[in-house]
């Protein structure tokens, strides 16, 4: 009598396991770089300024149950320094020299964790915390996003980071024999257009 018990129990487990697991998808986004943005603003001693990323390589994997948005399973960016451009040259030469950019070729986030706080149908909110290297320093940093899961499977993306230059070791840059000196607080603004990818299914249709 025991046993039989024991046998629906294990039955019953494997159904609900099952059952979660095919609600439960994962779904790997990438970046749609045309329709996405991201922008560098700051202070000065004359004015406020802001620079673009104009090369920036981004993906995230989420977890979906039914057309819910129930997890974060792995966020990662990256960019090329020198991509960080204004309208100046002179501001960019500075940039670049700040960021160590003939040292340092590129920025990188990797996410250690995700944390949703907010569902209201297709929109949802939360936090991915991870590691930013920038100029040669690592920190862990806290980025805030809002995001749409649009009809046609396309992601919307949106947030603001705000960081520190001194944190990483960078000393905030300087023009015109130091009269011109930059704040050390930036904020980061991003507007990211994801799409799903399919290169895993084409490559085991190509297979096939």
């Amino acid at each position: 009598m025991v046993k039989i018990t024991f046998n629906r129990i294990i039955i019953i487990l494997f159904l609900f396991l099952t059952i979660t697991a095919e609600s439960i998808s994962q779904t790997s986004y990438i970046l749609n770089p045309a329709n996405s943005k991201m922008t560098i603003l700051g202070t000065s001693s004359l004015h406020d300024w802001e620079m673009e990323v104009t090369d920036i390589d981004f993906s995230t994997t989420l977890l979906i149950d039914g057309k819910v948005i129930s997890g974060i399973q792995d966020t990662y960016f990256l960019c090329t320094t020198t991509s960080i451009v204004s309208d100046y040259k002179l501001m960019d030469k500075k940039t670049f020299e700040a960021l160590k950019a003939e040292e340092f070729s590129s920025i990188e986030f990797r996410m250690l964790n995700g944390k949703i706080s907010l569902i209201t149908g297709n929109e949802f909110s939360g936090t991915v915390t991870g590691y930013l290297s920038i100029a040669g320093q690592t920190k862990e940093v806290n980025v805030p996003f809002h995001g749409n899961l649009l009809e046609n499977g396309q992601l919307d993306l949106e947030g603001k980071v705000n960081l520190k230059m001194s944190e990483f070791g960078i000393d905030p840059p300087k023009a015109m024999a130091g009269t011109l000196k930059t704040g050390d607080e930036v904020s980061i603004v991003y507007t990211l257009k994801l799409e799903k990818n399919n290169i895993g299914k084409q490559i085991s249709e190509t297979e096939a």
